[in-house]
């Protein structure tokens, strides 16, 4: 995919019409969301598997779920390599660049101040959605 495609389908409104139950600990949900004018369709996943840190969460958008345009790494303790050997230490974001797809990362605040490890994960998920271009029309505001 170009880089003129993937900012163009990150710079689209899109939409999740279900309501969004945000995943207890150690589980991953997975929520379609469709172009507000367009036919192209979004997979947005809240991931909370792994480690056993309550605030370790991974908030991703792709696209014909395959292609990772952003992705988000809430973790203040595992660093991030990118191609050029830069270490990203704490929370993270990932954006599609061509020819590595997903593999550069950023400091989270660079792009999305909002965000933080002392804010709630709903607030955080909110934050992210609102980056990319995602309305919610309902999302339970409890997580177990």
């Amino acid at each position: 995919m170009t880089q003129d495609e993937a900012d163009r389908l990150m710079g689209l409104n899109k939409i999740i019409d279900k309501t969004i139950q945000f995943p207890p600990q150690n589980k991953m949900a997975v929520y379609e969301a469709s172009a507000i004018q367009g036919p192209e369709e979004f997979e947005v996943r809240v991931n909370r598997k792994g480690r056993l840190e309550l605030f370790r969460c991974t908030f991703q958008e792709s696209f014909l779920k395959k292609t990772i345009l952003v992705r988000v790494d809430l973790d203040e303790d595992k660093p991030h390599l990118n191609p050029d050997r830069e270490k990203i230490v704490g929370p993270h974001i990932h954006l599609y660049r061509e020819g590595y797809d997903d593999r550069w990362a950023f400091l989270i605040n660079d792009h999305i101040p909002q965000i933080s490890m002392d804010s709630n994960l709903i607030d955080n998920f909110k934050h992210f959605c609102r980056f990319c271009n995602v309305l919610v029309n309902h999302l339970e505001q409890t997580i177990e």
